[in-house]
């Protein structure tokens, strides 16, 4: 199947609107406290889930889904 170069530019549209951990959360480097940089919409997106991964090498795995 070939893909439409509107094809292309419509995906990447859905991809960064539909946001990420990136943006959509900012997380404090000194202290790791994670906040919300956006009003969470959960019509929008069901949950968030990440990893976060300490100095000392501990992963956490983080997962919102209430708000």
């Amino acid at each position: 199947m070939q893909s439409s170069k509107n094809d292309n530019s419509q995906q990447q549209q859905q991809q960064q609107s539909s946001g990420s951990v990136d943006t959509d959360l900012n997380i404090d480097q000194s202290t790791g406290e994670i906040r919300t940089a956006i009003e969470l919409d959960r019509e929008r997106r069901l949950y968030y889930s990440f990893i976060a991964i300490s100095l000392t090498g501990i992963n956490v795995h983080v997962r919102i889904t209430r708000w």
